[in-house]
């Protein structure tokens, strides 16, 4: 292997954004065909409107599902099943949410160091936030063009924004290999898109529409970003730079308020969006590289006819959707059997993911397994894993003791290699 061929995002999907923070949440794209089979769940410790849903990382590394909304909602879990409340310190509405942060109306800040308590912060505005994200800085916007940011979630500083217009989502490409794509993407009313390589300087973009956009997602194919809007009426739009933006149909006229986004962890060649929306409206579409993506959309039966707001992947096979009342949806992907013929020896497995620093594998049934570690010049450092292993779900931890940077793991069951699956180390 010569060189790495792909670096994939780190992202959290939430009510008006798809955020990136520090988890690669990655799923192959035959599980992630089609989620017709949404499960309601019936206790949630909540009535208030839920807004926005990130995933820490997925629970089979102990990472866990926020979830904010009105009047100062929390709620948290690790299992998708049992919610816990935790304390906001706040009574105002909150409408987007990082593991540490969150934001709201009237200005509101809250974080949190350990996650169960969380505590008001000085925002220095009244205006209502929308939308938060961070890269290299927390970004926040909202009202009237609002754009302000900050290196400790405490210390915030206004940006010009170059508009007067409502800010509703914001999202951030984490991708080194993503050019010329921009950093962050935020969209607002009346089509307003802004872009920017770093928060502080912003440049406005022709979205070709005059409709409220309500939340924008980076997929990758490759190297090469995707990026899907969608807003008020089903308005969907696409672009591949961030700057020359398409119209979609979406097959509905209901307003969509998120869209998640996720790439193919087998070979990054296909992507899947999940738009959620008004009426209980979900629509997927898939993307395979070569293609244009989300042109062609599926709506999907959600079981509900609650506006929705938020939507993430949650384990290596589900996603979760939050909205009115306390609206909480979960669906599993549907099982993945890929089969490799080799001899007599049938190889399957059900999916390859990698969250943080931790390689995760399903076996369907026993297969000659082995995982090496590449760093960004080809050379091995590690082998991780050389033997016969028995059909269940295993989770490799990355090595602790590498110096920063970026590396690639090799994956073989039997003679399928799998070399695009990549790690950061900034240790």
């Amino acid at each position: 292997m010569n060189k790495i061929l792909n670096m994939l995002p780190l992202w959290f999907s939430a009510r008006t954004k798809t955020s990136l923070i520090t988890t690669i949440m990655l799923g192959t794209f035959s599980i992630l065909a089609a989620q017709d089979n949404w499960m309601l769940h019936s206790i949630v410790p909540t009535s208030n409107c839920l807004r926005c849903i990130i995933s820490t990382s997925p629970a089979r590394q102990g990472g866990i599902r926020l979830v904010c909304g009105d009047s100062g909602t929390i709620i948290s879990s690790a299992d998708n099943n049992t919610w816990t409340v935790l304390q906001s310190g706040t009574t105002s509405d909150l409408l987007g949410i990082l593991p540490n942060v969150a934001v709201g109306k009237n200005g509101t800040v809250v974080s949190t160091a350990v996650g169960a308590s969380w505590h008001s912060q000085i925002s220095r505005t009244k205006w209502n936030f929308g939308g938060l994200a961070r890269r290299n800085l927390y970004v926040a916007v909202g009202d009237s063009g609002l754009i302000l940011t900050s290196p400790d979630d405490s210390t915030w500083t206004t940006q010009i924004s170059g508009t007067i217009k409502c800010l509703r989502a914001i999202s951030c490409n984490m991708s080194p290999y993503a050019n010329p794509s921009p950093s962050l993407i935020v969209v607002g009313d009346s089509g307003t898109i802004l872009t920017s390589p770093d928060g502080i300087i912003w440049s406005s973009q022709v979205s070709g529409t005059k409709r409220n956009l309500n939340s924008v997602g980076f997929g990758y194919l490759s190297t090469v970003p995707t990026l899907v809007v969608v807003g008020d009426s089903g308005t969907i739009l696409t672009s591949l730079n961030g700057v020359i933006w398409n119209g979609q149909t979406s097959g509905t006229t209901n307003t969509l308020r998120s869209i998640f986004t996720a790439t193919d962890a087998l070979n990054f060649e296909a992507c899947l969006y999940v738009a959620v929306g008004d009426k209980g409206t979900i629509l997927s579409s898939r993307t395979r590289i070569g293609s244009s993506p989300g042109i062609a959309w599926t709506s999907q039966v959600s079981g509900t006819t609650k506006n929705l707001y938020g939507v993430t992947s949650t384990d290596f096979d589900s996603l979760m959707v939050v909205g009115d009342s306390g609206t909480i949806l979960t669906s599993y992907y549907k099982p993945l059997t890929t089969k490799i013929e080799q001899g007599k020896i049938t190889e399957r497995w059900q999916w390859v993911s990698i969250s943080n620093r931790f390689v995760n594998y399903s076996l369907a049934e026993p297969s000659q397994i082995s995982m090496t570690l590449y760093d960004i010049k080809g050379r091995l450092v590690k082998t991780l894993i050389n033997q016969i292993q028995q059909p269940r779900s295993y989770s490799v931890a990355m090595p602790q003791n590498v110096s920063p940077g970026v590396y690639s793991v090799a994956f073989r069951a039997g003679n399928q290699r799998i070399n695009k699956i990549v790690f950061a180390s900034g240790k």
